[in-house]
């Protein structure tokens, strides 16, 4: 509470201030009243200063004392009211900086493969769709995009009145195989891309294979995710000089499952 009656720690000399005019207002009375002897002079001058001097100690030792009872109540009730209790965990922020964002547009979800096969069939007009099986219903997807791609298709298929949705994967790239994954995974998606959106005919892949292997001697073989990656070059690898659109849905399901192992959903 902000209006607190609780005396905070720099309220303490006031309070011993306060004590100590209060002793020597008692001590004025009481002069007023004492008859004053000159032959005691001297004594009463030692007198003084030791009673001055006991005065400003009782002071500061009250003062503390009060000031310190009111504190500690004043700390209890922060604590009962979830102010500053201290030793709080700060929650973990992830650095954006090391994020990748994967975007999936999702354009439907059956119980029965005929109506997600005739959805696939639609979406044909717009893109190359693929279809992911999960336990016994079929999940469409449109393709998978970065932002400005989702952006454009996300436009074409709203003209077409064809249902979409986005569905975010983040995918954490401290680590250095992980970085390494999803930059082939990007490299990878440019060709699919390509042949989904671009109606391009065939993508020769010769130059995404010669870098490729200059990224493969960049993996750590103690990383655990060491293995995946090098499925998935194996798999690149694999794959004819010059690529058509047969092969986009089987990489977008590849690319798919990858994420799936490596990502968080948003």
């Amino acid at each position: 509470m902000e209006n607190s009656i609780f005396l905070s720690s720099s309220d303490n000399l006031y309070l011993s201030a306060f004590v100590f005019i209060f002793f020597i207002e008692l001590r004025g009375e009481k002069m007023k009243y004492t008859r004053y002897d000159y032959r005691r002079k001297k004594e009463d001058k030692m007198s003084f200063v030791v009673i001055m001097l006991s005065i400003v100690l009782a002071a500061v030792l009250i003062g503390t004392l009060l000031s310190n009872m009111f504190l500690k109540t004043g700390d209890k009730g922060k604590t009962e009211n979830g102010g500053e209790t201290g030793g709080v965990q700060e929650k973990r922020v992830k650095n954006k900086d090391n994020i990748y964002e994967f975007i999936l547009v999702q354009s439907g979800f059956y119980q029965k493969k005929d109506n997600a096969d005739l959805q696939k069939e639609k979406l044909n007009t717009a893109t190359i769709p693929f279809m992911v099986e999960e336990e016994g219903s079929f999940r469409i997807f449109a393709g998978i995009f970065n932002k400005s791609e989702y952006e454009k298709l996300k436009s074409k298929l709203d003209q077409q009145g064809l249902a979409n949705s986005k569905v975010t994967y983040e995918v954490d790239t401290t680590d250095r195989t992980i970085n390494i994954l999803v930059e082939i995974m990007k490299g990878h998606l440019q060709i699919l891309n390509a042949l989904s959106q671009s109606n391009a005919a065939s993508v020769k892949t010769e130059e995404y294979k010669e870098w490729l292997k200059k990224e493969t001697e960049k993996l750590d073989k103690n990383s655990k995710n060491y293995n995946l990656a090098e499925e998935y070059i194996a798999y690149i690898n694999s794959l004819p000089a010059e690529v058509d659109s047969s092969k986009v849905e089987e990489g977008y399901l590849y690319i798919y499952n990858i994420i799936l192992k490596i990502g968080s959903r948003k």
